[in-house]
């Protein structure tokens, strides 16, 4: 075999290669980062990325959170429904604590009439959740695998054999707590005061 046969045939190995090779799927909370105020209500969502286009049977994901910084106020029945209206027959499992600031959700595609209706990839939202900010911070989220929950697993049709899904979980998640700015107090305190001086003037008036 000559040099030119043999990088051809390198090159074409490589390629074969790369081909079999797929990038694992990642689970992360959207938007990375967050500004908000002491007080502010504000969203997460947790979503897949780069999934497999056959779709997704079932999954799971462990949220932690500070509860002395963030206040949960997603109930367990807005947690259930929002994984439906995102496509998921509801939770096989689902842990909240608030006090603790911790979610643990298992969760799988409906079956209808004993088909599997899988959520379709590559990119889908999981669920939302809901929090009010209650103290200065920046508050981490961190976002895990259920320890002893089965993992991710592909739409293959039954009677087949779903494949596991290599996940990746995103952690680099944070919600910045700053004060509300000097400007709006001093805007609100201009509004009260123009408030009350038109009281007085409707007063003197009458």
């Amino acid at each position: 075999m000559n040099k030119k046969q043999l990088t051809g045939s390198l090159l074409g190995l490589t390629a074969l290669f790369m081909c079999g090779v797929s990038s694992a799927a990642t689970v992360q909370i959207t938007p990375l980062t967050q500004t908000v105020g002491v007080g502010d209500p504000f969203s997460l969502t947790v979503e897949g990325i780069d999934f497999p286009t056959i779709g997704v049977a079932s999954g799971n994901v462990d949220i932690k959170w500070d509860p002395n910084e963030l206040t949960l106020t997603s109930t367990f029945n807005d947690i259930g429904n929002s994984l439906i209206a995102n496509g998921f027959s509801g939770f096989g499992e689902l842990n909240l604590d608030s006090n603790a600031g911790t979610l643990e959700a298992i969760f799988s595609a409906p079956f209808n009439f004993g088909v599997l209706t899988p959520v379709v990839g590559p990119t889908f939202n999981v669920l939302t959740l809901n929090f009010t900010a209650i103290a200065l911070s920046v508050s981490d989220i961190n976002l895990s695998a259920v320890g002893e929950a089965d993992p991710w697993q592909d739409g293959t049709p039954f009677p087949g054999i779903a494949n596991e899904i290599v996940v990746e979980y995103n952690n680099n998640t944070s919600v910045h707590v700053v004060p509300v700015p000097a400007a709006v107090w001093l805007f609100g305190s201009g509004l009260i005061g123009m408030v009350g001086i038109a009281r007085r003037r409707k007063t003197q008036l009458a």
